[in-house]
């Protein structure tokens, strides 16, 4: 059994990072009052692999500076945490390569078996096609039951679409109580 986790939403916090957090933090810092949208687009692009779409905005320090800032663990982490050197553990993430290695780590290093980020392969959830390669890299031993943790009902869909057994995970504290249901 291989169990596989959103980052944001379901491990971090915030998952509004963007709409909450970097809006003003470029707007202060780098004079450029860009509205949401364009900030959004440019994070969207980034996350499909553009690594220019930021990176024209703020250098590599001052966005790990940006993340080490407004990036926290939730709650759950500490019942993800408790699964360290009992199941293989692995991530997926729609952040830009770049966010998503830092982000690993710095929080996940040494308690993981791999990560797939959206920004380093040009695929992201909830597209079907990213899930159905996560499953053959996870499965190239044998089919192997496969559960998968997000917080958005769009990725479950398309995780169990793609043979993922999978849970919704929609507020702090709900992924010990699947956990607990899960494997205890």
């Amino acid at each position: 059994m291989k169990l596989i986790f959103d980052v944001m939403g379901v491990l971090l916090d915030p998952a509004h990072l963007i709409k909450h957090a970097m809006t003003p933090y470029i707007n202060e810092d780098k004079g450029l009052n860009l509205p949401y949208g364009e900030i959004k687009r440019r994070y969207k692009l980034a996350s499909r692999g553009d690594a220019k779409a930021l990176n024209e905005l703020l250098s590599i320090d001052e966005q790990r500076a940006f993340l080490d800032r407004y990036v926290k663990r939730r709650k759950d982490f500490s019942a993800f945490e408790k699964l360290v050197g009992k199941y293989n553990l692995y991530l997926l993430t729609n952040m830009p390569c770049d966010w998503g290695i830092h982000i690993y780590k710095r929080f996940f290093e040494k308690n993981v078996m791999g990560v797939y980020i959206s920004g380093c392969c040009t695929m992201k959830k909830p597209e079907e096609m990213f899930f159905a390669n996560v499953k053959m890299a996870l499965t190239q031993e044998g089919e192997e039951k496969l559960i998968y943790f997000d917080d958005k009902e769009e990725n479950i869909q398309s995780a169990k679409k793609a043979g993922f057994e999978a849970q919704l995970i929609k507020e702090d504290g709900a992924l010990e109580e699947a956990l607990a249901k899960l494997l205890y």
